[in-house]
């Protein structure tokens, strides 16, 4: 009789350990998206920064995430309060027999924080902040 509870228990604990391995490295991936908004924005608010250029650095943080970000899911918003970074997208995720669609929605800015003149970056002028990103990332910088 505690042979099919020892069974059972080892048959929960398995599912959950995989289902817990399928999802935790989108989620974190996620949060990583995350920080990388919040780095970006903040910079972005205090200078006359281009939104191509912040787009674009966005979809390929994404990329190299493994995230499906497009461009068209990149929203900025300037405002007199600041500016707004977000981005909406779905992972699908296979589960054997099920397939579910994680839905998430990472933002940042919108003048919750008030930058300082280097735009949070000692030594950085906040109008050159999209080369600092850049390089920081390894990306080609365009003069």
């Amino acid at each position: 009789m505690k042979t099919w509870r020892v069974v059972a228990a080892f048959v929960v604990l398995s599912a959950l350990a995989y289902f817990g391995a399928r999802l935790a490295p989108i989620y974190f991936r996620n949060l990583e998206l995350q920080r990388f908004l919040e780095e970006t924005a903040v910079p972005a608010a205090s200078g006359d920064a281009q939104e191509e250029r912040i787009r674009v650095a966005v979809v390929e943080k994404a990329a190299r995430l493994g995230l499906p970000i497009r461009s068209d899911q990149v929203r900025l918003k300037r405002s007199t309060s600041g500016f707004r970074i977000e981005v909406r997208y779905t992972v699908p995720v296979d589960l054997w027999l099920y397939t579910v669609d994680l839905h998430f929605a990472p933002r940042a800015g919108g003048g919750r924080e008030k930058p300082d003149q280097s735009g949070g970056r000692s030594g950085t002028c906040p109008t050159c902040w999209v080369a600092h990103l850049a390089r920081r990332e390894g990306l080609p910088t365009q003069a």
